[in-house]
């Protein structure tokens, strides 16, 4: 995937964002979005919280180990090295059946206990400034409806909620202010557009699905601030200066 594409998105991300407060415009190169300045209250606010949730909660496994994240458990059962993925794979089979796909989870999550106000009851009472919450992970599940993801999002399955948009708006009913950061992914592991993408050295996977999330999000939730994630998982979507978000 060219870098021109992702550097577009980029500052599709830094121009959506500036244009929910006075600033400057930015242009689609890196020269360009390098001048933007880091918030303020990002450099002063030293306490947020970082929330992964999505369709992996489901099994919530990860053979035994503590040290990782289990935001990993798709690529695990379903990635390119078998051997070292025994381990889930046998334990995966043995829970929901031999051959049973990873898409089987976008039922069973049903975040019935899920009380988006009451989570901004305690992030409140934490004293943290700022929270970011997964709109997107590798897997391609998407924690809002949205037309790029048909299926596999928390608007047509599962849930049936706006997880994010839920969120979004108990913060913002708080009678002290908690700023609201976005999480987003910007490739998907076994999407079939990113994947071919990979292949033919072609863009239809930002085109249709990458650029169309990230202005949905930014002008649906507007956020204040957006961390874009996995620029480094594949080379052929590697961003060159790339940032810690990465």
């Amino acid at each position: 995937m060219p870098h021109h594409r992702l550097a577009v998105a980029a500052a599709l991300v830094a121009g959506l964002l500036a244009a929910l407060r006075p600033a400057r415009a930015y242009e689609p190169t890196w020269e360009s979005i390098s001048t933007r300045p880091v918030p303020t209250w990002f450099r002063t606010m030293k306490f947020g919280i970082f929330i992964h949730w999505g369709v992996y909660a489901v099994p919530a496994w990860r053979c035994g180990r503590v040290d990782e994240w289990t935001d990993w458990y798709r690529w695990e059962l379903e990635g390119e090295d078998p051997a070292n993925n025994e381990c889930l794979r046998n334990w995966h089979e043995a829970q929901y059946g031999p051959g049973a796909p990873y898409t089987v989870f976008a039922d069973m999550f049903k975040a019935e206990l899920y009380n988006a106000t009451e989570w901004a009851r305690l992030i409140d009472l934490s004293g943290a400034n700022y929270v970011v919450f997964t709109t997107k992970h590798h897997d391609g599940w998407a924690n809002w409806p949205t037309a790029a993801a048909p299926g596999w999002n928390s608007g047509d399955v599962g849930p049936r909620r706006d997880i994010v948009g839920e969120l979004a708006e108990a913060l913002r009913a708080l009678a002290r202010p908690i700023r609201l950061g976005l999480y987003h992914s910007l490739v998907e592991w076994f999407n079939p557009l990113y994947l071919a993408d990979r292949e033919a050295n072609t863009t239809t996977y930002p085109d249709q699905v990458l650029q169309p999330m990230l202005r949905d999000i930014v002008e649906r939730y507007k956020p204040a601030v957006v961390w874009a994630d996995g620029a480094a998982a594949a080379d052929h979507v590697c961003i060159e200066r790339c940032g810690a978000g990465c």
